[in-house]
């Protein structure tokens, strides 16, 4: 969670330059000190190039080599970084810099500011470390004084310092000195950052660690009062006089009165069993006292409203000496509320499995529209290749393009299912029906024979509800659309006819009705499953209407059809005027 929090607050130039774009570090403070390791590596390469252009300026070459080297090896702690080696890469880049160090102190010995680095160092060890890397922490600093120390102590030299204006020293000795107050700076900084990081979880975690404790406090004290005050009611038989007691929380939980409950007996108790459950319970009691086995039941009681309750009935029966039951002493438990959940749980479980069975066909189903348009574009492409006829060529292309195009509009239609499933619902959307009608007969206005039809929209302008507005645009685009698409154009006056009404009870009719080819009757409900096909003629994925019907129960609303085999079809879409957010 910190790591993911950093990723808001830090520069994301330089986390995605360091550890890339898409790399999740999970310990914060890891991921801290990487960025600093890359970010000290940054700025040593701003340094050499800034010495570089300093020394190229005043003619100076001899150090070039070496601030070449310092950045090279800035960028391979980065790559190295970047590649999920965090220890080596700052290694590299401590090491590395240790050296370079070195051998510019051993180029200039008279150069002061350079020393500044090995206190640098030094902290950076320590820093970009820290507690978990602590020993590698404590070595390097170690090194670093060791070194400093052998060098200091000993008249070494790789070359002779290059002469140098007392401008161009004092330039340089000024960016040392910055450079390295800077990077002292920003370390110390990470360091207080990453410890007031910590103290404040400390804080929060003394924080929570107090308020659990009050809450187990509090729970104990629940649960004392629970014990005392039992939600169990008692009851106790006696099987030689079959008398019946229940007890007072007893008699309160099933709604009878102590007068209720007088002379109350076994036969009185099975009279109030649920029917279905009554066989169940002789069983169990027989078995207890006739083998001792553990009485344990859960059954249906009505309760003096006339209302059945689920209880779960334990008892221990007390025999004398002949065997005989003397005794029978036991509690009934409310569990109502348990049957509910699993009544729940059982309904999801079969949910899941309908879902699981509908997963199934869906993938079969996609994978098979999938494959046949391709197979059907790698043939032809097949074709193409072995044909020299210009014509045929063009042909091939031409029903490639036709292949794609139905391949797109099946993927749009995947698409446009997975969305109403994920999509939230707009209950606010002012829609004029009418409106809506018209931009969609407008989208629709080029498909093949759409001239060729009278589309009359029949909406009354007055006609607004409060709705989702693109989920009705699907609908009824998906209506209109199969209406024109899939029209008996050998009709003399091919029509479509869309109207709508007000139902009185806070609900809207839109009929959208055509003189088409008809559906019969028995495939009429059929038409909206999943991938269902009408007709072998159909070009369509068998989506369309399933994904209306859903779409429409999503609006509180309801599909149906009504259709004559030869004579048209009838959609009518029923919604409410004013669509009210679920609870």
């Amino acid at each position: 969670m910190k790591a993911e929090l950093s990723k808001l607050t830090e520069f994301n130039l330089f986390r995605n330059i360091i550890v890339g774009k898409d790399t999740f570090i999970p310990s914060w403070t890891l991921y801290k000190r990487v960025l600093l390791t890359g970010q000290i590596a940054l700025f040593g390469i701003f340094y050499t190039l800034l010495n570089v252009i300093l020394g190229y300026l005043e003619g100076i070459t001899e150090f070039i080599p070496y601030y070449a080297a310092l950045g090279i090896s800035c960028i391979i702690s980065i790559l190295i970084l970047r590649n999920g080696s965090y220890v080596t890469g700052r290694v590299v880049l401590i090491l590395t810099t240790l050296l370079l160090v070195s051998l510019f102190v051993m180029l200039d010995r008279t150069d002061a500011s350079v020393y500044f680095f090995y206190f640098v160092i030094t902290i950076g060890a320590m820093t970009i470390f820290g507690y978990e890397r602590i020993t590698l922490g404590i070595l390097f600093s170690a090194l670093v004084i060791v070194t400093f120390l052998f060098i200091f102590s000993n008249d070494f030299k790789i070359a002779e310092a290059p002469e140098v204006s007392n401008s161009f020293a004092t330039r340089i000795f000024g960016l040392n000195f910055v450079t390295a107050v800077l990077l002292s700076v920003m370390m110390i900084y990470y360091m207080i950052l990453i410890n007031y990081q910590i103290i404040t979880d400390l804080r929060r975690k003394e924080e929570d660690l107090t308020k659990l404790t009050n809450e187990l406090s509090e729970s104990r004290n629940r649960f004392e009062l629970a014990i005392k005050g039992s939600s169990a009611g008692i009851w106790d038989w006696d099987p030689l006089t079959d008398s019946l007691y229940l007890s007072p929380l007893l008699t309160r939980i099933l709604g009878y009165t102590k007068e209720d409950i007088q002379g109350a007996s076994q036969q009185s108790f099975y009279q109030v069993l649920h029917p279905d459950d009554l066989i169940t319970v002789r069983e169990k009691l027989d078995q207890h006292l006739n083998s001792n086995v553990k009485f344990e039941v859960e059954f249906r009681i009505r309760k003096k409203d006339g209302e059945f309750m689920w209880v779960l009935d334990t008892g221990q029966a007390e025999w004398n000496e002949k065997g005989q039951p003397v005794r029978m002493v036991g509690s009934i438990v409310d569990i109502s509320e348990r049957k509910k959940a699993e009544s729940m749980v059982l309904k999801q479980k079969e949910e899941l499995e309908k879902a699981n069975k509908e997963l199934d066909r869906f993938v079969y189903s996609v994978s098979h529209d999938l494959k046949s348009p391709l197979s059907s574009v790698l043939g032809l492409i097949t074709i193409t290749e072995m044909s020299d006829d210009l014509e045929e060529v063009k042909k091939c292309v031409g029903m490639m393009r036709s292949r794609i195009d139905q391949l797109n509009k099946f993927i749009e239609e995947i698409i446009e299912y997975a969305r109403n499933t994920r999509k939230e619902i707009h209950h606010n959307d002012r829609v004029v029906i009418r409106d809506l009608v018209n931009g969609i007969l407008e989208n629709l206005a080029y498909l093949d024979n759409r001239d060729r039809i009278d589309i009359q929209n029949n909406i009354d302008p007055s006609h607004v509800v409060s709705s989702d507005e693109s989920r009705l645009k699907i609908i009824l685009n998906n209506l209109i659309g199969n209406a024109i698409k899939y029209h008996d154009y050998g009709k003399e006056y091919p029509m479509i006819r869309i109207t709508s009404q007000e139902t009185g009870d806070g609900s809207l009719r839109i009929i959208v009705a055509d003189n088409g080819t008809g559906i019969e009757k028995e495939l009429q409900e059929r038409v909206f499953e999943m991938f269902y096909r009408a007709s072998e003629t159909s070009d369509g994925s068998g989506l369309g209407l399933y994904i209306a019907r859903e779409m429409i129960e999503n609006l509180q609303g309801s599909l149906s059809l009504e259709s004559e085999k030869g004579k048209g079809s009838e959609f009518t879409i029923t919604i409410p005027l004013t669509l009210t957010a679920a609870k």
